[in-house]
């Protein structure tokens, strides 16, 4: 049986993502993505909150063309394998820290709220795949097109557009 180092979170990041460019032309993203956990306080029956903060830091260049419109507050989905580290800060105190590291098999992708009035929703970004520039539009098209087709299962195949 093979060893196991995966991570998933799905969080708002808490600043704006941090894009590292290095001699050789390679770069690197970091962010900062924070995840909440809520509970009711069986004793004062108030809401309890308690977050943590995840470094993630993405190497593939693709993903970071795809995230490179990225916002503080914005929700994102992140796969990734958790790497520990040692360094030495500018106090000559050692730290530690874990961060997620996003390779070439793992996700990171931006989840978008569900437009409220499709009409006037304007992409935030553009995309691409391998077989060329897809328009941003297309995102949201996609989403519709799977919510529809969900919808449809659902509803055992019926195509109700019945007025009333």
């Amino acid at each position: 049986m093979s060893d196991i180092n995966r991570v998933q979170i799905c969080g708002r990041l808490g600043a704006e993502p941090r894009i590292v460019t290095f001699d050789n032309g390679d770069q690197l993203m970091n962010l900062s993505v924070a995840t909440s956990e809520r509970w009711k306080d069986k004793k004062s029956g108030e809401w309890q909150e308690v977050t943590q903060w995840h470094s993630v830091a993405i190497r593939d260049a693709w993903k970071i063309g795809r995230l490179r419109e990225l916002c503080k507050g914005d929700t994102v989905y992140i796969e990734g394998t958790l790497v520990y580290r040692k360094y030495t800060n500018k106090d000559g105190v050692e730290q530690f820290a874990t961060d997620i590291k996003v390779g070439n098999f793992h996700e990171a992708r931006i989840i978008t709220p569900w437009p409220k009035d499709e009409d006037k929703v304007t992409p935030r970004y553009e995309r691409s795949n391998t077989n060329g520039p897809v328009k941003a539009g297309d995102a949201i098209e996609d989403e519709i097109r799977r919510r529809a087709e969900a919808h449809k299962r659902q509803s055992g195949g019926l195509d109700d557009d019945i007025p009333f």
